[in-house]
């Protein structure tokens, strides 16, 4: 049986820029559920996952071996 190694990804400071337009579009999203009396627990978990992406992806770029370059 064949099994695939496990290769990371390689991480630039644009895909963190871009995960970081994301996360603040989720926030503007869930600000307008708000005003709209509408739940948000979804649109806060979802964003609180990537947030969660976010910071591994920094982590990633602070390690030479995962860093892309730009």
């Amino acid at each position: 049986m064949y099994t695939p190694k496990v290769v990371p990804i390689a991480v630039s400071s644009q895909h963190i820029a871009e995960a970081e337009a994301r996360c603040a579009r989720q926030r503007a999203f869930i600000r307008d559920l708000q005003a709209t009396g509408q739940p948000t627990n979804t649109a806060e978990t979802i964003l609180a996952s990537m947030e969660d992406c976010l910071a591994r992806m920094r982590e990633a770029l602070a390690r030479p071996i995962l860093r892309k370059a730009s």
